[in-house]
């Protein structure tokens, strides 16, 4: 849909380094006397406990694929996933969601928020939350296969989003967001959201990030010009916009990523290769 004008979000391309920090931590065993005051005592025992959510031996679908969190200002935590009718990623799909008010104590039941009508192939269900206003937004993807397409990938994934002003409990009708991307010079037809869930910035600014790619008929992987575009909302999610995107590269192709913002207010974009590169995994610095 159309979104007002307004300067993108410049994202540029700095060094960054990859480390591995080991840190171990000393622990002074009861049989140990004489130890001077304040030396290092174990840590704490750490507990979690475990809960099934969807189990696709007992649940209807076929499988739970892509999950999608949030927790909420109040601690109400929020988890969506796809549950496929078959195992294909552009095959049909619902988004299903339930919540917890209790800390992941006890959930509610499961609860349809897009159905599959005649095959539609719903995917990466992906929250986004104004810590602000407590407004909730869940965006998605529409899949389509090209009638040429004989893989499990889809071609075309158009932009969806819901929202909810109530912790979850309702949602809005359908949003489509078509039209973010369009001045991209990639010619990019499927954007998907996430994974995971987008951040909010200490501006208060809304981010969520993209993916993208061309179709796969008629393009080899080298001609799908993988990439990265973030959205954004500075007006609690009224309106959104579309930032640069992280420099498109065809040797390390990124697509599936993640954002953290950092101490310093820039944002740091983690990415996966998209078309199974060895190289080491990318990461760039936003503005």
């Amino acid at each position: 849909m159309p979104q007002p004008e307004s300067q993108p979000a410049r994202i540029r391309r700095r060094t960054f380094g990859l480390g591995v920090a080991a840190v171990t931590t000393a622990a002074a065993l009861e049989s140990h006397v004489g130890l001077p005051a304040g030396a290092a005592t174990a840590p704490a025992t750490q507990t979690f406990d475990e809960t099934t959510l969807w189990d696709n031996t007992v649940d209807p679908m076929n499988s739970y694929h892509v999950h999608g969190l949030a927790v909420l200002p109040d601690d109400t935590i929020l988890v969506a996933t796809e549950g496929r009718h078959e195992v294909c990623d552009a095959g049909p799909r619902d988004l299903v969601v339930r919540r917890s008010e209790d800390g992941g104590d006890t959930w509610e039941p499961t609860q349809t928020l897009v159905n599959s009508v005649d095959g539609q192939s719903w995917g990466n269900p992906t929250f986004v939350v104004d810590k602000t206003t407590g407004g909730i937004f869940l965006f998605y993807m529409l899949s389509i296969r090209l009638p040429e397409n004989t893989t499990c990938s889809g071609d075309i994934g158009d932009l969806y989003m819901i929202s909810s002003s109530d912790g979850g409990r309702t949602w809005t009708a359908a949003r489509a967001m078509s039209g973010l991307f369009d001045h991209f010079p990639y010619d990019w037809a499927l954007h998907g959201p996430g994974p995971g869930h987008g951040i909010q910035l200490d501006t208060g600014r809304l981010l969520l990030n993209c993916s993208h790619r061309r179709v796969i008929i008629g393009n080899t992987v080298d001609q799908r010009f993988y990439g990265v575009a973030s959205i954004y909302s500075d007006d609690h999610g009224a309106t959104w916009q579309a930032t640069a995107e992280v420099p498109v590269s065809v040797p390390y192709p990124i697509n599936e990523a993640r954002l953290v913002q950092r101490s310093d207010g820039t944002v740091l974009v983690n990415g996966r290769a998209a078309a199974g590169s060895e190289s080491l995994p990318s990461a760039m610095i936003a503005d």
